[in-house]
């Protein structure tokens, strides 16, 4: 029996109307609404039957390729200005305060003999004084201290015998033991330097000969200084000399 037949036979001319309807709105995926001639039951039927045939959604289809970028776009207008910003706030200069005597921590420092106090803005610390240094004594001495050196050259020349005196620039507390060192570099006892680096053992003053003619005696030494004779005719001498204080009793 056909399709045709069985829709007839069961709905009637009326009836294969609304199935063919039907039919079309399944086949097609249509929204239309049958309307017009149909009652609201037979759209009702309409709509069940389309729903009855309608057909599965197909699979998802393959994307599409991509489009072309588009042309970039025309610069835009300008903005307007903004508005002006308000004016800061005017600075504080700073203020120094001079203080006496002690004061403190303030920032972090301490003052013992005064100073000044600093102000800047909202920060404030203190510049100290230097402290008062002890009073000093004065570099002179009455006598060369122990085991302390002076130095010093010495000269002479004369037809026959001749004097040298020789002055120390701090006397001594003891009078030293004089040696004289000859040009030869023989060396005295107590004296263990040179003509040209002369030296002497505590409580030794020795005299180097650099060049002489003739004899080099020592005629007298004191805490003050000491006398060469120069021997001969002519006679002549010049050295250097060395003088180191006693050690202290």
């Amino acid at each position: 029996m056909s399709l045709y037949k069985r829709f007839h036979d069961r709905f009637g001319t009326a009836g294969v109307v609304l199935g063919v309807i039907a039919l079309i709105l399944a086949l097609g995926g249509s929204a239309i609404a049958a309307k017009g001639g149909l009652t609201g039951k037979q759209e009702k039927e309409v709509k069940a039957i389309a729903k009855k045939f309608a057909g599965k959604p197909g699979a998802a289809g393959a994307n599409g390729t991509n489009g072309t970028n588009g042309e970039k776009g025309a610069k835009g207008d300008t903005g307007a200005p903004g508005a002006p910003g308000s004016n800061g706030t005017d600075g504080t200069s700073a203020e120094a305060t001079p203080f006496t005597g002690s004061k403190g921590p303030i920032g972090g420092v301490t003052c013992t003999a005064g100073g000044l106090e600093v102000k800047s803005g909202a920060a404030t610390t203190l510049v100290c004084n230097g402290k008062n240094g002890t009073n000093g004594t004065t570099g002179f001495t009455e006598t060369l201290p122990s085991e302390e050196s002076l130095y010093g050259h010495w000269a002479g020349y004369g037809s026959e015998a001749s004097m040298s005196a020789i002055s120390f620039g701090i006397p001594l507390s003891t009078a030293p033991t004089g040696v004289v060192v000859g040009a030869s570099g023989n060396a005295g006892e107590g004296c263990p330097g040179t003509a040209a680096a002369p030296a002497a053992s505590p409580g030794k003053l020795c005299i180097y000969v650099t060049e002489s003619i003739g004899g080099i005696e020592i005629e007298q030494v004191d805490t003050m200084g000491a006398v060469v004779k120069l021997i001969g005719a002519p006679a002549f001498g010049v050295g250097t000399w060395a003088v180191t204080a006693p050690p202290a009793p």
